[in-house]
């Protein structure tokens, strides 16, 4: 009558120990799974967002086309076919051009408290001039329309011009 008495509470303890070395490992794994898909949230959304911001400066990038610019319905300052000003090739992550987007700021937040997230730069590459291939009537137009900002020296390799 006595010899059986302990066996009950080993016998729990045994299947106790088989769950635990089954369930252990696997909510291991379900941890690190719901880790790993958290990082690749974060990834898509990186790369969608660069997408969007990429796709918006190109947005603004179009809309100094030539063709854009002759539009009747075209706002300033583009609605300048003949010469493109500074102010075009600036772009604004404000949407202050989408007041209907502006309802929820938390969405529209391209800043945080490190600095700015989102920034672009667009450049008018046919406004460029290759000093190495460019005729000497062109260089010399663009020095003589340029004032020294200070004086020339004989041994100067690099002249500051306004």
């Amino acid at each position: 009558m006595y010899r059986n008495r302990g066996s009950a509470i080993i016998l729990v303890i045994f299947v106790l120990s088989v769950i635990l070395a089954v369930v252990l490992p696997l909510a291991f794994y379900v941890q690190m799974d719901y880790r790993r898909a958290r990082l690749a949230e974060g990834r898509v959304k990186g790369r969608l967002a660069a997408e969007g911001a990429i796709d918006h400066a190109l947005a603004y990038a179009m809309l100094t086309a030539e063709g854009t610019e002759r539009r009747p319905d075209a706002v300033p300052p583009y609605n300048t076919p003949e010469y493109d000003s500074y102010t075009e090739f600036t772009v604004d992550y404000s949407f202050g051009m989408y007041p209907e987007l502006q309802k929820d700021y938390s969405l529209l937040s391209f800043s945080n408290p490190s600095g700015l997230i989102w920034h672009s730069e667009i450049e008018d590459e046919q406004g460029k001039i290759n000093i190495n291939s460019a005729p000497a009537p062109l260089i010399g137009n663009l020095l003589g329309s340029a004032t020294l900002t200070e004086p020339l020296r004989s041994d100067d390799q690099v002249i500051s011009l306004d």
